[in-house]
């Protein structure tokens, strides 16, 4: 990949770091860059075309390229390379946005929008109002921002997400619509919010734009909602025959220096189970609800102490061979030390498979546990997230 294209993803990296940096770079050495991005996703990618064909990334290409016709900022840069790769519809090949003039721009009291959403089937909601307007009703549907209807601020804003559906690009905006309106209008003074409230009748309220400092005093007023804590783990009887299992994350998020290591999170499940046995549950709730993922070798001990025949997380695993990921996969095992493992075994199958070609990575099956089980009705319990 071209020095010009690690630069700037170094850079980008960094970013939040040195928030105050507002390096230009020149028309020419962005249009390299840019020419680097489409080579490196189409070689790295599994498969970049598999829901937009060539033809179309190939026009979006020229049309972005052509965009780049002066100097630009890194925070630009960054905008206009992650719309690129979040043109696939695949949400891990995505460049982290830059946060930075954002985060800026709201220290220094900023305003923006003072609602979050929720958006159900294209249709967006007051999930919580941070004004001190109480005709912004929670449930009530906004069908319009500043005469522009919410379909077209949805699809505006879905391009800076990387996401393999509307339905999990509509799920991430959730936490990041009045950013990335922001980002699409810079500062706005009010917003003209048109809507149906709680009756059906068509509302239009116009309310200021809020401060952070506003919005978080508005917290205090605002009434106390569900929330979940990713991290927690937990572990009850909710009656004398229903058990519930929340896992948490499949990481070790206890000590982030080491991530993989599962040895403690293992001993909270078989201890966990133990105690659902012995006071007699014959019904388990796992609690899945905002559950950020992890590795198999967390998930898959819990599920052997249910589980009735062997099992694997998946099917088939296929791997790309390039000279990105063999880089990458470098990088990491000279962080890591690993001697083994499966970044070792990624090694060996870069060093010997042609670049473009595919390999498989073996996924043994997992036992269900011998002796020591649970035999209860188990349910999984899920939201969007």
């Amino acid at each position: 990949m071209r020095t010009t294209l690690k630069r700037l993803a170094l850079i980008i990296a960094l970013t939040p770091v040195f928030a105050a940096a507002e390096t230009t770079f020149p028309a020419e050495t962005l249009r390299e860059d840019f020419r680097a991005l489409y080579a490196g996703l189409e070689s790295a990618h599994y498969n970049l075309f598999i829901n937009r064909s060539k033809e179309e990334y190939d026009t979006l290409f020229k049309e972005m390229l052509a965009e780049l016709d002066e100097p630009m900022t890194l925070h630009d840069a960054n905008v206009l390379f992650q719309r690129f790769a979040a043109y696939g519809n695949v949400a891990h090949a995505r460049i982290e946005y830059d946060r930075s003039r954002y985060e800026t721009y709201r220290e220094a009291g900023g305003g923006i929008l003072p609602l979050d959403v929720r958006i159900v089937d294209g249709r967006s909601y007051i999930a919580h109002n941070y004004s001190d307007d109480d005709a912004l009703a929670i449930g009530s549907e906004i069908t319009a921002i500043n005469n522009t209807p919410m379909e077209e601020w949805l699809a505006l804003t879905a391009r800076h997400v990387s996401a393999d559906t509307p339905y999990i690009a509509h799920s991430l905006l959730e936490f990041w619509l009045p950013m990335y309106m922001w980002e699409e209008t810079g500062a706005v003074e009010q917003f003209r919010i048109e809507l149906y409230d709680l009756e059906g009748q068509t509302r239009t309220v116009t309310v200021p734009a809020a401060s952070r400092e506003a919005m978080r005093a508005r917290l205090d007023d605002v009434d106390e909602t569900f929330s979940l804590d990713i991290t927690s783990r937990e572990a009850r009887m909710l009656d004398g025959t229903t058990a519930y299992l929340r896992p948490g994350p499949f990481y070790n998020v206890e000590n982030l220096e080491s991530p993989w290591d599962a040895t403690a999170f293992i001993e909270f499940v078989d201890s966990s189970f133990r105690e659902f046995i012995d006071a007699g549950a014959e019904q388990l709730i796992v609690d899945l609800r905002q559950n950020p993922g992890g590795d198999n070798s967390f998930s898959d001990p819990m599920v052997a102490w249910f589980a009735t025949k062997p099992f694997r997380f998946a099917s088939t695993f296929l791997i790309r061979s390039s000279k990105e990921a063999q880089t990458s996969n470098q990088a990491r095992l000279e962080s890591t030390g690993a001697t083994s493992g499966a970044s070792v075994f990624f090694a060996e199958q870069y060093a010997k498979v042609t670049y473009g070609e595919t390999f498989e990575y073996p996924i043994p099956e997992v036992e269900p546990r011998i002796g020591e089980r649970f035999g209860g009705d188990v349910y999984v319990l899920v939201n969007r997230r």
